[in-house]
């Protein structure tokens, strides 16, 4: 009978292997993120945001990240924004209404991944 040891070595190494080969990047998460999907969608595939914020889309035109919002929310429409943050990257998922929703019907309007230190 084989020693214990030599069946659970390679059982255990297997396993990590898989572990390891099943796990998605930030980076590749954040690609598959699609306008419309939920909160809840957002935060099975990307986790809980490392930061969430509410703002207001400013009148144009201004310069920064949040640019991206006029071309799907209005100057004056509120939005939710949530950051994510690798070794390199910050990825920005922003929920808003397009047609009116109440806050808690959110969805996401746009997203936008930048690297780390670049300037707007």
């Amino acid at each position: 009978m084989k020693c214990p040891m030599q069946i659970i070595m390679p059982v255990f190494v297997v396993s990590l292997s898989l572990a390891c080969a099943s796990t998605r990047t930030l980076e590749q998460n954040f690609s598959s993120i699609q306008t419309g999907m939920s909160r809840q969608n957002i935060k099975s595939i990307m986790g809980k945001p490392e930061r969430a914020d509410a703002g207001v889309v400013p009148q144009s035109p201004f310069f920064g990240p949040q640019e991206a919002l006029l071309s799907v929310l209005k100057p004056g429409a509120s939005f939710e924004e949530w950051q994510y943050i690798d070794e390199g990257n910050i990825y920005l998922i922003w929920f808003g209404s397009i047609s009116g929703e109440p806050q808690e019907n959110w969805r996401v309007v746009t997203k936008f991944g930048y690297p780390k230190g670049a300037v707007f």
